[in-house]
């Protein structure tokens, strides 16, 4: 089931943050558990709702008078939990990714195409939530046009590390964890400064602050109440500054 966890705005409103309430067995993958509404994967990744939408379900479009529809993109282990959209951890990861290569000039004919490189060559359904991407990508790219035979933007990319990083940033894998085998395992969404984490397998996947994982949320409740991050800090036995970190970053999802 998908429980909403009450947040308040900058307008003393309440902002609803949905994480679906899924247990699994000691044996599970936390990484691929349907965790996420589509709301609180928007708040998380800044990708509109919309957006994620159409590209982990399709959508249906007109073409010259003819109803076409387009294929999910990603979000492999996107799943419906009470009828509603939910996303796995990987799913926000590589919704991250693909947000970044749209945004570069990317289309989806060509993202599509490495993605399914990525996929065969590295055994994976995921690739592009994988540590691999950041230290293999540039291959990846440069595989990908030689096999298609492009001299555009998919070229250029794969054809030097610095034109690579310029579009799958490596800040983008440095606030991310991952096992020894390059697997994801949890998300800094504000950098490790901010001691701000989302880890699928802590707290159903709701950002947590690093100290004694509370969640952000019991932390923004009792800020607004107490009106004092001090306060708030002995109460849970976290720093005052990490108080401010989980207000912040409710402005930030808030937005």
């Amino acid at each position: 089931m998908l429980r909403a966890s009450q947040l308040p705005d900058s307008h003393g409103a309440t902002l609803t943050v949905q994480f679906s309430m899924v247990r699994a067995n000691r044996t599970d993958d936390a990484t691929r558990r349907p965790l996420y509404s589509v709301v609180a994967a928007r708040q998380l990744t800044s990708v509109p709702t919309t957006t994620i939408k159409r590209w982990l379900s399709g959508y249906t479009y007109t073409y010259q008078g003819e109803s076409r529809f387009s294929e999910p993109k990603v979000g492999l282990d996107r799943h419906s939990v009470d009828g509603a959209l939910a996303l796995s951890f990987r799913d926000l990861l590589e919704v991250r990714i693909a947000n970044e290569l749209r945004r570069h000039g990317f289309g989806w004919k060509t993202i599509l195409e490495v993605q399914k490189l990525g996929q065969e060559s590295w055994k994976t359904d995921s690739p592009f939530a994988l540590r691999r991407l950041r230290t293999d990508g540039r291959k990846l790219f440069a595989e990908a046009a030689g096999q298609s035979g492009k001299r555009g933007l998919l070229f250029r990319v794969g054809s030097g590390q610095l034109e690579f990083e310029q579009v799958i940033s490596p800040t983008l894998w440095d606030v991310v964890d991952f096992t020894d085998d390059g697997e994801p395992l949890r998300w800094w969404p504000l950098g490790r400064d901010a001691h701000i984490v989302v880890d699928p397998a802590t707290g159903f996947g709701r950002p947590v602050v690093d100290q004694g994982q509370v969640p952000v949320e019991v932390l923004v409740r009792a800020l607004r109440a107490e009106g004092s991050a001090e306060a708030v800090a002995r109460m849970f036995r976290v720093s005052p500054f990490v108080v401010l970190e989980a207000e912040r970053f409710r402005r930030q999802m808030a937005a």
